[in-house]
């Protein structure tokens, strides 16, 4: 693996606990519902989306 790539995952393995505690669940951000509504009404039907890689997966765990 690359000196970046070892890099980049290490940085972010130290913010990612932190950075997941101080994230609100979808349910009680009225923004981020709102945003993710109006994205799922944009590509309904075009095919497969996803999520990759953005965040702690709070908006698809399920």
């Amino acid at each position: 693996m690359t000196d970046f790539l070892t890099t980049t995952r290490h940085t972010y393995s130290i913010v990612a606990e932190s950075y997941g505690r101080l994230a609100s669940p979808i349910a009680e951000d009225v923004q981020d519902r709102a945003l993710l509504t109006a994205f799922a009404d944009l590509v309904r039907g075009d095919g497969p989306v996803a999520d990759l890689g953005c965040g702690t997966g709070r908006v698809t765990a399920g």
